[in-house]
């Protein structure tokens, strides 16, 4: 990612009125490589690395692109629904960072890790931490998008349950597209 420069915030950033009335789907990728800070970068690729380099090395870089992006397209589905019509940019990668979270605690559930650097905690009840923390925040303003973090996590969950199946058959029905209308045959 980068750090948020104003000019670009409001078309690389995540603007759900933007998204509706002028159809800039393209933030819904471009708003997770924006950043407000060098905090909000640095924790997010920290939160990145710790856990997502495990779930890299267990799935394999295709399918772990495939559930980052799916995790965080579907967080700026999930923020663009809950904020319809509002022209406040949103932007990082926090919510695909909640699906590794997810994947992580899932992949790996009695992984005991250190919360606040001291108290230990078994990885499967992070998730269930996190969605009463983000639940509990949402009912306050502070400028943080608490139901794209829950859309992370959604969008997580549903990959998961079956729709890596999805997106692999959807990749193959269009290599064979493409093949079926290539006019040059290759030998």
């Amino acid at each position: 990612g980068f750090l948020l420069l104003s000019s670009f915030d409001k078309i690389l950033g995540l603007v759900p009125a933007l998204v509706i009335s002028k159809f800039h789907i393209w933030q819904f990728v471009t708003y997770m490589f924006m950043h407000g800070s060098f905090q909000h970068l640095f924790f997010n690729m920290l939160m990145l690395w710790m856990f997502g380099s495990q779930v890299e090395q267990l799935w394999g870089r295709k399918t772990f692109l495939q559930y980052y992006f799916f995790t965080g397209i579907g967080a700026g589905i999930v923020h663009t629904l809950t904020s319809f019509g509002s022209d406040v940019p949103m932007i990082g990668a926090s919510g695909a960072v909640y699906g590794i979270v997810l994947a992580f605690a899932t992949l790996f559930p009695n992984r005991t890790l250190l919360l606040a650097f001291f108290i230990p905690l078994k990885a499967k009840f992070l998730v269930p931490l996190f969605i009463l923390v983000e639940i509990l925040s949402s009912f306050r303003y502070d400028g943080i998008a608490h139901f794209a973090h829950l859309g992370g996590l959604l969008f997580g969950w549903l990959f998961m349950r079956g729709g890596k199946k999805y997106i692999d058959a959807i990749q193959l029905r269009w290599k064979k597209r493409k093949l079926k209308n290539n006019p040059f045959k290759v030998v």
